[in-house]
């Protein structure tokens, strides 16, 4: 396992099978987005790519804008690349409102738990 952040956040990073999983703890605001930005696409391109990579927001304790607009570039960038993509948020939290709230879920399938994203690729 990978690990890369700052004492706001951090990112892991576990290869899964012929999937990554990103796991992002902590707080992701305007302060923090650029380096989580940095840090989701340096820990999604490994040679070679992955089938699936799945950003885990289990652990995420605050999430602002600036973390949706995060998302939502990434999964563009996902897309350009031909990676399939999907979000781990549980139901019940922080991340899990906004995802909702915002429409993320439309542009991410969206589940409750890592073993359900990988099981649903």
């Amino acid at each position: 396992m990978d690990k890369q952040g700052t004492a706001r956040f951090t990112i892991t990073r576990n290869s899964i099978a012929d999937a990554v999983v990103l796991g992002i703890s902590g707080e992701i605001d305007v302060s923090t987005s650029r380096g989580a930005d940095a840090g989701l696409r340096t820990a999604s391109e490994p040679r070679p790519q992955p089938a699936l990579v799945v950003v885990d927001l289990t652990t995420v304790g605050f999430f602002s804008a600036a973390g949706v607009h995060l998302l939502a570039g990434f999964g563009r960038s996902c897309e350009n690349r031909g990676l399939r993509h999907h979000i781990v948020a549980t139901t019940g939290t922080i991340a899990r409102k906004v995802v909702l709230i915002t429409g993320l879920n439309e542009e991410f399938p969206t589940f409750s738990s890592v073993d359900e994203a990988l099981h649903a690729a």
